[in-house]
Parts: structure tokens; sequence; C-alpha cells
């Protein structure tokens, strides 16, 4: 993430716009995820990537829809940042 990004993701937290569980999709480099962020906001948090890493809960490639249903097993999220 870059400045910009984090100050959009704090404005849109600020206004109540994001709601839990949140899920970042590319979250795998630590030092550039929203989980801070989310977390500090009281919100849960999910991390997906296609590899895995400290922040990732699930291990996905989103071009694979039957893939994706199968490691979600029927988790929802209500918001998402790509």
């Amino acid at each position: 993430m870059v400045e910009g990004d984090i100050e959009f993701i704090r404005k849109v937290l600020r206004l109540n716009l994001l709601q839990s569980p949140c899920l970042e999709v590319g979250a795998a480099i630590e030092e550039q995820n929203a989980k801070k962020l989310i977390l500090e906001a009281g919100l849960e948090y999910l991390g997906a990537d296609i590899k895995p890493a400290p922040s990732i809960d699930f291990v996905v490639d989103f071009e694979d829809s039957k893939g994706v249903s199968e490691k979600f097993n029927g988790k929802r999220v209500r918001s998402i940042l790509i």
C-alpha cells in the first residue's frame, strides 16, 4: 500500500463503510496490507492471497471458482479490499 491507500482505508473506516468481516485480497506482504488498520477499528480481518504468509487466512486462486468455494466453505464476508 502507498500512503494514498492508507488514507483511503482510514477514511472509509471513519465513515463506517467497512463491515465485519472484512476480506483483503492480495494481503501476503505484511507491511503492505490493511490488517492493522482493520483490527484497530474493531473489525474481523481475513487475508487472502495466492501464496501463504502470516496474514493469510485463505490461500486461494480467485480465478478458480470451485477452489474459492471450497476454501471459504460457506464463510461470508461483508467488505472486500482489493
